[in-house]
């Protein structure tokens, strides 16, 4: 039952990426027309404070109430001056996070269920990137070969994102002169590509 969302309103803001996600995911759950899309028992968000707030959000904005759900965030363990911040649970409605035994199952568990998600979301991310970066638009562009292409795709993250960009944005990408962002901004700005990625 694993499913995949490209995000339409493609930013940096991950708790906006969230946020939408999770509304898409909510919103099929309640027409109620295929099981597949079932509210879960238990929603498992990663992140902290900020990623569970913006799944509540979106299922208040759906009009789920938090009571027909079970919903929580882990936060990674990180490392800091002062020493190793272990992984933390946040539930809705509490101030402070939960910390679970270290190897205990429940921590196991939850570890287990966000690997697989790492793991599911970056080979569908490799393969889009190995998609975008077989074929492209910017094929077309003179002067653009394959590392030029390759700096424009990491900084910009996709080729709609470089379309929109401006010659003082794509001027910041390693190895692109002004003379070379002002040929790519007329390219998008004249609608000169052909693939389809337009």
């Amino acid at each position: 039952l694993y499913r995949k969302f490209i995000v339409k309103n493609a930013t940096n803001d991950d708790f906006a990426s969230m946020h939408e996600v999770l509304s898409r995911r909510f919103k099929r759950a309640l027409k109620g027309d295929d099981n597949a899309w079932r509210l879960p028992d238990l929603l498992v968000v990663d992140g902290g404070k900020g990623q569970l707030n913006s799944a509540l959000g979106a299922l208040k904005d759906c009009g789920i109430e938090s009571q027909k759900l079970d919903i929580i965030s882990l936060a990674k363990e990180r490392e800091l001056k002062e020493g190793l911040f272990p992984d933390r649970v946040f539930l809705a409605g509490l101030k402070d996070p939960l910390f679970l035994r270290a190897n205990s199952t429940e921590l196991l568990l939850l570890s287990r269920l966000r690997d697989e998600a790492h793991r599911f979301a970056n080979t569908f991310h490799g393969k889009k990137r190995s998609k975008s970066m077989l074929h492209s638009s910017l094929d077309e562009i003179s002067g653009v070969g394959p590392a030029r292409k390759k700096n424009l795709l990491k900084h910009f993250g996709s080729v709609k994102n470089i379309r929109m960009a401006t010659v003082e944005d794509l001027v910041k990408v390693p190895n692109i002169t002004e003379k070379l962002a002002k040929q790519i901004s007329t390219f998008y700005a004249l609608g000169l590509e052909n693939r389809s990625d337009k």
